[in-house]
């Protein structure tokens, strides 16, 4: 089926494995309040918020990707949850309670949240598609995020 298969393409494409970027408050930036265009747009994002910019940082155009099919399969798990409603100004987000998870490599990555990008965050060769939903991890420690993105299509 041609949608399964597209949405498994995007998900094997759309993960990502980053450190979140943090407010830099040495650089008077503590009300600094980012968006996707303008002077607050991804082009100034690093001014104000340390370990932004660069390779890993959204948005993203992905270009030129294929399947790999060997790669390995993630063990997941998935349980049950009360979720906290929240609209943060940028998307509407779902924060959950523990008990679901991943394990890639070794590590296990528990599911933070959820959350929604209208239109998308990130570009697929170019192409922005309708709707973008964000499952956040994070490890135990806390230290690494994994950010599954599935691009949305109506």
């Amino acid at each position: 089926m041609k949608t399964n298969h597209y949405l498994f393409t995007i998900l094997a494409l759309v993960s990502f494995s980053f450190t979140a970027c943090t407010p830099d408050e040495e650089d008077n930036c503590e009300n600094f309040e980012w968006s996707y265009e303008g002077e607050s747009g991804p082009d100034f994002w690093a001014d104000c918020e340390t370990g932004c910019g660069g390779d890993m940082q959204s948005p993203i155009n992905l270009t030129g990707a294929s399947i790999d099919t060997a790669l390995p399969q993630p063990d997941a798990v998935f349980a049950s949850s009360d979720i906290d409603l929240i609209n943060n100004g940028h998307s509407i987000q779902l924060n959950y309670d523990a008990g679901s998870s991943f394990t890639l490599e070794g590590v296990q990555y528990d599911l933070k949240q959820v959350h929604f990008h209208t239109g998308s965050e990130h570009l697929q060769d170019g192409i922005q598609h309708e709707m973008e939903v964000h499952l956040v991890h994070a490890n135990a420690a806390g230290t690494h995020n994994v950010v599954i993105g599935i691009f949305i299509e109506l």
